[in-house]
C-alpha cells in the first residue's frame, strides 16, 4: 500500500491510501511503468473509460482481483491501467494507458472531485507516493 497525496492552492495536502500493482508484461513507453490503482483494504478500483465522448475517472469495484493479473493492451481490463511516470524521487503523474493524452488529476481548489484531463488543463496531475 502506497500512501499518495495532492496539494491544494493553499500548500494543504490531501491525503489517501492507494494499492498500486506494477504490470511488467505491457509494454511501456519510455520512464513509465503500469500500474493498477486500487484503495486500500477494498475492492475498488479506479478506471479511465469514455463517457460523453470524453476520458473520465470511476471507482469499479472487481469483485475478482485475479481479473487484474493479466492485462493485455487490447483488452478491456486496460481501464484499470494507469502509466505512472515519475518526476524526482516522490512526485508522479499517472497516464490512462486507454487514453494515453489524460492523466489522473485534482482540482486546484478544495472539494472537488478527482477527475481525468489533459496536460494543459489548469488541474493538479503530480502526485506526492511515498515508499
Amino acid at each position: 500500500d502506497t500512501p499518495i497525496s495532492s496539494q491544494d492552492t493553499g500548500g494543504r495536502k490531501n491525503n489517501f491510501q492507494i494499492r498500486m500493482a506494477t504490470y511488467r508484461h505491457l509494454p511501456t513507453d519510455t520512464n513509465a511503468q503500469p500500474v493498477a490503482l486500487g484503495i486500500k483494504n477494498s475492492s475498488f478500483f479506479l478506471s479511465c473509460s469514455e463517457e460523453g465522448g470524453k476520458p473520465t475517472l470511476h471507482l469499479e469495484t472487481v469483485a475478482n482481483k485475479d481479473d487484474l493479473k493479466k492485462i493485455s493492451k487490447d483488452s478491456d481490463m486496460v481501464r484499470f491501467l494507469f502509466y505512472r511516470h515519475d518526476q524526482g524521487l516522490d512526485i508522479s503523474t499517472f497516464r490512462s494507458v486507454r487514453f494515453p493524452t489524460w492523466f489522473i488529476s485534482t482540482a486546484k481548489t478544495n472539494n472537488q472531485p478527482v477527475d481525468m484531463c489533459e496536460q494543459t488543463a489548469n488541474r493538479n496531475i503530480t502526485f506526492t507516493v511515498q515508499s
